[in-house]
């Protein structure tokens, strides 16, 4: 005879205690077997929050944590998960300033509103970094992009983003300081994938780009003894590994904010993955 496991759900639909029984047939020597149920339904609980609203004031980017006390009434015990405001944990953050030069290619470029760009006379202009202003020339006189090298349809930007910084940072380019790549909500969203400095990847005016956060795991030749791993890599993404499909990952933080890595091939197989803790 061959075990077997039953598994059962059960859904209260009151309050109190409830009971039943379930009815199994077969073919065995008992073809009717029944088993008695018995249960508690629970009322669930509330919530109440003192005090009922929060206010982080002025505050150094990164650095401020406000409590709240949550009081459950009635039913079981409630267990809360962590949360972070603005759904920003501390890996979606930079750990250090970092400068990032923003590039725009604005070769043959025509803003929505069918304007033409003109290197002899237009400006370009980027907003969204660190938050979006008023779309205007004087407003964001202090994002206005520079053609770099002089000559080719390449404008650049270096910003400096302040520890504590979104690694994602949502952006737009404009003519002029118009609102007038794309329409509304239409942004590019790109990540930073490392600290210090970073060249970001060449956006095209009128084409937003919306990056993956990371992933894109793969192995490829590299030398005898290595193999080159390499990934879309961001700061609090790193590599994980094992010998098999079975026991525990092994953490390898020193590839946090790296994008390849040269392992060696020798000794069995490894498998990898990507993990953002």
């Amino acid at each position: 005879m061959i075990a077997g496991l039953l598994g059962l759900v059960v859904a209260a639909a009151f309050a109190g205690a409830a009971s039943g029984n379930v009815t199994i047939t077969s073919n065995g020597s008992n073809p009717t077997l029944n088993i008695a149920l018995t249960g508690t339904g629970v009322t669930a609980g509330t919530l109440s929050a003192n005090p009922t609203s929060l206010s982080f004031g002025s505050v150094q980017v990164g650095s401020n944590t406000i409590i709240a006390t949550m009081t459950p009434s009635g039913g079981t015990a409630q267990t809360l998960p962590v949360v972070f405001f603005n759904n920003l944990d501390p890996n979606d953050l930079l750990p250090a300033d970092t400068t990032i030069t923003l590039r725009v290619n604005m070769t043959n470029a025509v803003g929505t509103d069918a304007h033409t760009f003109d290197p002899t006379v237009d400006s370009v202009y980027v907003n969204g970094i660190p938050s979006f202003l008023n779309w205007d020339a004087g407003t964001l006189a202090a994002y206005q992009l520079t053609n770099n090298p002089v000559g080719s349809g390449i404008y650049t930007l270096d910003l400096l983003l302040a520890k504590g910084s979104p690694v994602q940072q949502t952006y737009k380019y404009g003519i002029n300081g118009n609102d007038d790549e794309a329409g509304a909500g239409n942004n590019h969203v790109r990540y930073v994938r490392s600290t210090g400095t970073y060249v970001m990847p060449l956006d095209t005016f009128g084409n937003p780009l919306v990056e993956a956060s990371f992933g894109n795991l793969k192995a490829s030749p590299s030398t005898a003894a290595h193999v080159l791993i390499s990934w879309l890599g961001r700061p609090g993404v790193h590599l994980q590994t094992k010998s098999s499909l079975t026991g525990s990952w092994t953490d390898h933080p020193e590839t946090d904010s790296l994008s390849s890595t040269n392992w060696p091939s020798s000794g069995g197989p490894t498998f990898f993955r990507l993990i953002k803790q």
